[in-house]
């Protein structure tokens, strides 16, 4: 399918302008460079207030409840080596910078549940180092192709089934050795999907030769010999890799790609068209899926799934709701988030 961008008019810095505006003249508070330290409980377990980190030190805020929306924990390079892989660590943020995981540390420091998909996360693969991605242009540089071509790691065997579609490739490369993997496809591919037209929201691009313009290891040859043999100044084992492709190549000519050891259950064909192209890939991390555990209201639940009164979280802090694959980001704080306020206020006009 298609992907479709709709295109916000004005513009989505007008909309926040715009929200930022009516909640100020609904009597809201706007703190800015600030930072959750703790969340206080009453004797019952009910939120009472959150500590914060401001710029004149700390203050304590009281309130009957919080709503935790800090956007996951992807810019904790501790967290994600937690939960990716020992590599993790080294992934390239495609994202804020701010998002390291605040919402998910006060929830369980008082008794709240870790959601399930811990170990997923949203993203897409992008050239490898020493390749640094322009953080304003990441789309130009994604591999979407990565769905049509082989991926090999160090030790050049196949480890996912591609075909599954680059956000989960790029979770399966977090999990190999070094957190890189190398993007093995032939001339049809490149011409086919490789090469990019512009469409909305996105400019045209050649995602190779601009990957191999900021430095990425890359390498066009004219037989897959030759490839393996340039992959292996990289450090990649050059006779498992040309094992790996023919294994491949015979699999899917015949139709069976789907019986080998690592299957390959759509969009195989062979790599056999020359010249053919390797480009060292590394994960881009967007937002994580895994949060704090919440019910329909989007109240937290604490680790006997019992709702922690006055706490909810929305956004990516509340996690399992997607898990490798997802089908939106920002849904999830549009819906969860005016789950969250309209409870909490019914709660509050309740007296509780």
């Amino acid at each position: 399918p298609q992907r479709v961008v709709y295109w916000m008019e004005p513009d989505p810095r007008h909309f926040v302008r715009h929200m930022l505006q009516r909640f100020i003249d609904s009597g809201g508070r706007l703190l800015t460079n600030t930072a959750g330290i703790q969340l206080l409980s009453a004797e019952r377990g009910s939120i009472s207030g959150i500590v914060v980190r401001t710029s004149a030190g700390w203050q304590v805020i009281q309130t009957s409840s919080v709503i935790l929306a800090t956007g996951g924990f992807q810019a904790n390079p501790e967290m994600r080596a937690r939960y990716f892989g020992a590599f993790a660590d080294r992934l390239i943020l495609r994202s804020n910078p701010h998002s390291t995981g605040d919402g998910w540390w006060m929830g369980t420091c008082i008794g709240a549940a870790s959601s399930r998909a811990m170990s997923s996360f949203y993203g897409h693969l992008l050239p490898a180092p020493p390749a640094c991605v322009p953080v304003d242009d990441f789309i130009a540089y994604t591999m979407y192709h990565s769905d049509q071509s082989l991926l090999v790691n160090l030790h050049g065997e196949r480890f996912t089934d591609e075909s599954r579609g680059d956000e989960t490739n790029c979770q399966a490369v977090a999990r190999q050795p070094e957190a890189l993997a190398f993007l093995i496809f032939d001339e049809a591919v490149y011409r086919a999907h490789a090469v990019r037209k512009a469409s909305a929201g996105a400019r045209a691009t050649d995602t190779f030769e601009a990957s191999r313009a900021l430095g990425a290891p890359a390498a066009v040859t004219p037989t897959v010999e030759a490839l393996a043999e340039a992959m292996q100044a990289w450090g990649v084992y050059a006779p498992a890799l040309l094992e790996t492709i023919t294994a491949y190549n015979t699999a899917s000519a015949a139709g069976c790609a789907a019986q080998l050891p690592i299957p390959r259950r759509a969009k195989a064909s062979p790599i056999g068209t020359a010249p053919f192209y390797a480009l060292a890939v590394t994960p881009g991390i967007t937002f994580t899926l895994g949060g704090l555990q919440i019910n329909t209201d989007a109240q937290v639940l604490d680790r006997s799934a019992r709702p922690m009164p006055g706490l909810y979280a929305a956004g990516a802090d509340a996690g399992g709701i997607h898990n490798e694959q997802y089908a939106g980001g920002l849904c999830l704080g549009l819906v969860f988030g005016r789950r969250a306020a309209r409870h909490a206020v019914l709660a509050h006009k309740r007296g509780g």
